[in-house]
């Protein structure tokens, strides 16, 4: 499966150039509407602002609804990927343009997953502005308490959907495949002048 990276859209900064941080300010930046998946007694999103100042997005959140989450228990982290991915494909219908355009014969039902006002505001966005969710690129503050709605933690078990593939299509670089080559000669001995004896370990590229 092809994945559009962000860079493909975006002129990003590159691990060389003197500033990786080039949209620190808001006004450089894109506003974005985005869900924040938070646990319920959160009272502020993770704004990761190492990522959103390098890839420049002005982020307002907004608190995905409850139904999405494992448990009613207001301290779970947790949220459940098949409801969340339900929730989304349905809040298409959040933006003027889906309205308009995409959906035809769009109308006003009584529907709180298609009454984006009815979702509570975790935080507006550093530069100010109170914009909700997007109906064409779903973003998230975090996904790591993501489950199939199996377990908590699913990355301990071997019949997790996700983490058993994380990392699957990893490539290593030159740099990383030397580390490993010189942690691996630490660990089992061997002589240190380079010599490629423990190739065999260190994944190929």
């Amino acid at each position: 499966m092809h994945i559009l990276e962000w860079r493909d859209v975006k002129a990003l900064p590159t691990s060389s150039d003197p500033d990786p941080y080039p949209y620190s300010s808001p006004d450089k930046s894109e506003p974005l509407g985005c869900w924040s998946t938070r646990k319920i007694t959160a009272s502020e999103p993770i704004q990761a602002e190492n990522v959103v100042h390098h890839i420049g997005v002005d982020a307002s959140y907004t608190r995905v609804p409850a139904f999405t989450r494992f448990s009613q228990d207001p301290g779970d982290p947790h949220i459940v990927f098949s409801r969340l991915a339900a929730f989304i494909y349905r809040s298409a219908s959040f933006s003027s343009t889906s309205r308009n355009h995409i959906i035809p014969g769009w109308r006003h039902y009584d529907d709180p997953e298609k009454e984006p006002d009815k979702f509570e505001e975790i935080a507006p966005s550093p530069g100010g502005h109170h914009k909700k969710p997007e109906g064409q690129l779903a973003c998230f503050d975090t996904m790591y308490y993501m489950t199939s709605g199996a377990e908590v933690y699913e990355w301990r078990f071997g019949f997790s959907p996700v983490w058993r593939t994380v990392g699957r299509w990893l490539r290593f670089n030159s740099r990383i495949e030397g580390l490993a080559k010189e942690y691996m000669k630490k660990l089992f001995g061997g002589d240190q002048d380079g010599s490629e004896e423990y190739d065999g370990i260190v994944p190929p590229v």
